[in-house]
């Protein structure tokens, strides 16, 4: 329960699968499953547009 920051280099992992699911059910019609993982990232802290900037950064 609770924040799960896109910052802390150990929820990063979590955080860009979730995401990734959710354009995988956008991409395949699954606009409610697309919705939940969104609304799931959004219960966690954080923003689509947050994670989506750590595919920016390198790999560590």
């Amino acid at each position: 329960a609770g924040p799960v920051p896109a910052t802390h280099q150990a929820n990063q992992g979590f955080l860009r699968a979730l995401l990734a699911l959710a354009e995988a059910a956008e991409g395949i019609g699954e606009t409610p499953e697309a919705e939940r993982c969104r609304a799931f990232l959004g219960e966690c802290g954080t923003s689509a547009d947050e994670v989506r900037a750590l595919r920016q950064e390198p790999l560590r």
